[in-house]
């Protein structure tokens, strides 16, 4: 809805969600950052108007505040994130070094036949019907494969893919749902 229709409410919907994206979910910058290059795709130039990223801005400062009030004490998950940079850049990764990414994909895809393959079967529907298609409804697609390229080289298990296998399919959904409507 940010990006299709022009009000500041949106914005400050858009400010609550990032809010409790990253009050949830220690991984939800790459999830931020996934919204991000969704935005940079598939959006009209009126999406940058100063004004509502500034509203939008605004108001995730406000609810991160209100919803986790100690993070102006403790900095809580900035010195998470910050920890985890220093990990990954300052001490080449060492933590990480042990990590298949390959191998924890394959292991996703072993244990879960039935939802992979439903996934990859509505995957290629999306890519055979794409010019049919509005580019709002690859938005989540987008968020889940960066989610899912950003966490690989971290997940030493499955569960960390969850999030991106999660919003593909919320996609897939959206797009099997408009499908639907418009073949009746």
């Amino acid at each position: 809805l940010f990006l299709k229709k022009e009000s500041k409410n949106y914005s400050y919907f858009l400010g609550l969600s990032a809010a409790l994206l990253l009050g949830t979910l220690e991984t939800g910058l790459f999830v931020l950052f996934g919204g991000l290059v969704s935005i940079l795709i598939f959006s009209s130039k009126t999406v940058f108007d100063f004004k509502k990223m500034l509203s939008a801005f605004s108001s995730f400062v406000v609810f991160f505040i209100l919803s986790w009030p100690g993070i102006l004490y403790s900095g809580g998950p900035i010195k998470t994130w910050m920890m985890h940079a220093y990990r990954v850049f300052s001490m080449s990764n060492v933590e990480y070094q042990e990590v298949s990414m390959m191998g924890t994909w394959i292991q996703l895809y072993l244990s879960n036949l039935l939802l992979c393959n439903v996934l990859l079967a509505g995957l290629i529907l999306l890519i055979l019907k794409r010019k049919k298609l509005d580019n709002i409804f690859y938005i989540p697609i987008v968020i889940s494969i960066t989610y899912g390229v950003l966490i690989t080289p971290f997940s030493y298990i499955t569960n960390y893919l969850l999030p991106s296998v999660a919003m593909l399919t919320f996609g897939l959904i959206l797009f099997l749902q408009k499908e639907n409507i418009s073949n009746d």
